[in-house]
């Protein structure tokens, strides 16, 4: 399947395991069923035409497990952290919704939902090149 030009992607650590899966020989990892979570997500929303998701094999930050990023050229990029699969849809698409009505994609702190509070692993200005 190609895939079309979206606007903004979603990144996800595809080989994380949480800690109470770690060394264990689970497949799908918790990464991968975060990867399908997003992809759920962004097709139930109909926000296909507008937001790529993508998985990478290992993006750092081993200590908050299951990464998801919420990036674009020309908006703030979000980390977020402790992904649990079975859990945190509802905070995923929350975040992803906040993030692409932005403008530039930041999120005033007290737009900040307790769960982007608590989840946030940092942001990343927008590349001005």
């Amino acid at each position: 399947m190609a895939e079309t030009k979206a606007d903004c992607v979603i990144q996800v650590c595809g080989a994380c395991q949480l800690p109470a899966h770690e060394g264990t020989d689970r497949s799908p990892t918790d990464g991968e069923r975060v990867l399908a979570l997003c992809r759920d997500l962004v097709e139930k929303a109909d926000l296909g035409d507008r937001v790529a998701v993508r998985s990478y094999t290992c993006m750092g930050g081993c200590k908050r497990r299951c990464r998801v990023n919420f990036a674009a050229g020309d908006k703030w990029t979000w980390l977020v952290g402790d992904i649990d699969p079975q859990k945190d849809g509802p905070f995923l698409l929350d975040t992803l919704l906040t993030w692409i009505e932005a403008e530039q994609g930041f999120i005033p702190k007290p737009d900040r939902s307790k769960a982007l509070l608590a989840k946030g692993l940092g942001r990343v200005p927008p590349l001005d090149l």
